[in-house]
């Protein structure tokens, strides 16, 4: 049994109030399940009583929360009067709950208080369960809140006074400023904002009411019915206004609007030739890609009335060279970037040498795994050749008598540095090919070394090839 001050719950219910002993077990069952409503609301939970005479209460029982309570001292025994706790009174009176009642605790904490009738089963009654919580925090933010109120209005009075006074705004700032009252008319306007609405209205005299000006001209300059910032952009006479415009709110009511032109037009022109020049430089990789093709054509249409195998072999490996930087303008033809995708453009070369070089009756199975890196319009031409020899010489030289295969291509992230690793499960390399001077690889060593500033490697492996490119990201 719960004691203060050598007083059990009992027995202070019984020097203290009038209630019967069922009342009491009920008060009682529900001080055994206080604690737990303190933790599940995290606030400091109390039952009070109404004493004997009828105005004061008891705090019979008082539960903290695990996260800290509001009070330091029990005050479990004291007497709560009507004057400092009206919201209790009210309700042991009444029956009528109390929610979000703001007070201060005792040790002067602000608080939200929440207190509900206890009834027995016939209605009476007999306690009240009170709720209180620190609100501290939400009364700072309020408090912030309304002094940027208070400091908006005066803002927003100072500046209607400025345009009434007609006092000097700073006139060396880049913008317009343009003040409105609150029936929408010029009170102020700095000199960039009356240079600009010259340029707009085509004519020196500026009227003060906005229903004088030119429609257009209104109807950017017009505020809007809500009470929020806003951002037009407008077409003046070759000149390309940004405006935006500030609400002069004074409680709660529209007094009228701060207006700030920005000239952008500079901005938008840049923007324009910005676009021709994209649209020019996809018109020219479109037709480098062309041109591209058609040399390829011409050479496949040699290559077709020639008789010997290795001038037939030469004219087809120059072929997928041109095609595999064709490839490259294909990409950049069709996006206004001057980038390329490495993984995409891996895949299509990858494909190119599939349709050419692989048999019907050699299955091959090829996957590329790695990052997706951006490579510069001028990388991407090199390494699709370099590419294009390495996936060539797979093709015709690892997989020789086989029904089938893999390559692998691993794109890989190396902090500053790229790393291409193309591996096949083939018949491996043979040092011969590399002491015979073999062209394509040749190719490869000298771009990666002269184009990319990287490097160039074959790894020897117990079966297969891997042939492995690196190169800064940054030339």
């Amino acid at each position: 049994m719960l004691e203060v001050n050598g007083l059990s719950l009992n027995q202070m219910l019984q020097v203290h109030t009038h209630l019967s002993a069922a009342d009491m077990e009920i008060i009682e069952t529900l001080c055994g399940i206080l604690d737990y409503i303190a933790s599940l609301t995290e606030s400091d939970i109390f039952i009070n009583a109404l004493t004997v005479n009828g105005y004061d209460s008891v705090v019979l029982k008082w539960a903290k929360p695990q996260n800290g309570s509001l009070y330091t001292h029990s005050v479990v025994g004291q007497l709560a009067h009507p004057f400092n706790e009206p919201a209790v009174y009210q309700t042991l009176v009444s029956g009528k709950p109390s929610f979000g009642v703001r007070g201060l605790s005792q040790e002067r904490i602000p608080i939200a208080q929440t207190v509900v009738p206890v009834r027995n089963p016939h209605g009476n009654i007999i306690a009240a369960l009170i709720m209180e919580r620190d609100i501290t925090e939400q009364v700072n933010q309020e408090a912030q809140v309304e002094l940027l109120s208070e400091t908006a209005e005066h803002l927003a009075r100072t500046l209607m006074g400025v345009s009434v006074n007609k006092t000097s705004f700073p006139d060396h700032l880049r913008e317009g400023v343009i003040v409105l009252d609150g029936q929408g008319d010029i009170q102020y306007m700095n000199h960039m904002a009356d240079g600009l609405l010259q340029v707009a209205v085509g004519t020196t005299e500026i009227p003060c009411r906005l229903q004088a000006l030119p429609q257009q001209l209104r109807e950017s300059l017009e505020i809007p019915d809500h009470n929020r910032a806003w951002s037009r952009e407008a077409t003046f006479a070759q000149k390309y206004l940004k405006i935006e415009g500030i609400p002069l709110i004074t409680r709660g009511n529209v007094e009228g609007a701060v207006i700030i032109l920005s000239d952008i037009t500079d901005l938008r022109l840049k923007e324009k030739e910005l676009i021709l020049k994209s649209v020019a430089i996809q018109e020219i990789h479109h037709r480098v890609k062309n041109n591209l093709q058609n040399i390829a054509s011409l050479l496949r249409l040699q290559m077709r009335r020639l008789d010997h195998p290795l001038v037939k072999d030469a004219f087809a490996d120059s072929i997928r060279r041109i095609l595999s930087m064709a490839m490259v303008y294909d990409v950049l033809a069709n996006q206004s970037m001057d980038e390329v995708d490495l993984k995409e453009l891996c895949a299509k070369i990858i494909e190119l040498s599939f349709a050419g070089l692989c048999s019907q009756e050699c299955k091959i199975d090829w996957r590329i795994v790695g990052i997706s890196f951006i490579l510069p319009s001028i990388q991407a031409a090199t390494l699709s050749l370099m590419l294009n020899e390495l996936i060539s010489n797979t093709f015709k030289h690892a997989f020789a008598g086989r029904e089938n295969g893999s390559i692998y291509l691993g794109i890989e992230d190396c902090g500053s540095e790229i790393q291409l690793q193309i591996k096949d499960d083939g018949v491996g390399f043979s040092p011969q090919m590399d002491e015979k001077g073999h062209l394509g690889l040749k190719i490869v060593k000298i771009l990666a070394e002269e184009k990319l500033n990287g490097s160039f490697y074959i790894i020897k492996q117990q079966q297969g090839t891997c042939a492995v490119i690196r190169f800064p990201k940054e030339l």
